[in-house]
């Protein structure tokens, strides 16, 4: 399973590079998508959120130069998606917790450009409305695919663990 996750963030981290650089206007939130996915599933928190830190770093290492910044951004993250979908794990609790986070990262991401350029409001909320179909048919495609493949997972260990009298 961890080598499912491991492939899926490469995925992940490799098609917001792309897509960012090919689709002008484009605002990508696929890690956001990671993140909730990773959080539906029943993993250890501790491994959790040691899984976040490194991605965090690693993205920072990759597009930032801001070393700790996005792992405590995951961090922070994975801890809202986790309150979110403390009860139950299903896809609209998921989605819902997609949306935060995305808003979320949207704001902080948002924020310091506004502060240091000239980039106005306007330009953010016309980029948003812009990448708004292409990141709900990424989430929804990769949770599909993922959750599917969880299931045959498990099914697959559930078989062998049959006892035989």
């Amino acid at each position: 399973m961890m080598v499912l996750i491991i492939i899926f963030f490469i995925i992940t981290v490799i098609l917001e590079s792309l897509v960012s650089n090919l689709i002008v206007n484009f605002i990508p939130f696929f890690i956001p998508c990671f993140i909730v996915i990773f959080a539906s599933l029943k993993i250890n928190r501790n491994h959790f959120y040691k899984t976040l830190i490194t991605a965090g770093i690693i993205y920072d290492l990759m597009y930032t130069n801001q070393v700790i910044l996005n792992a405590l951004l995951f961090c922070f993250y994975g801890f809202l998606v986790s309150l979110i979908l403390k009860t139950s794990k299903n896809f609209m609790l998921c989605f819902l917790s997609y949306t935060v986070i995305c808003l979320i990262n949207v704001f902080v991401n948002s924020i310091i450009p506004v502060m240091q350029n000239n980039v106005t409001i306007n330009s953010i909320v016309h980029k948003i409305s812009f990448s708004i179909p292409i990141n709900i048919s990424y989430f929804v495609i990769a949770y599909l695919l993922f959750i599917g493949i969880n299931c045959l997972i498990s099914n697959r260990k559930n078989k062998m663990r049959i006892p035989i009298n």
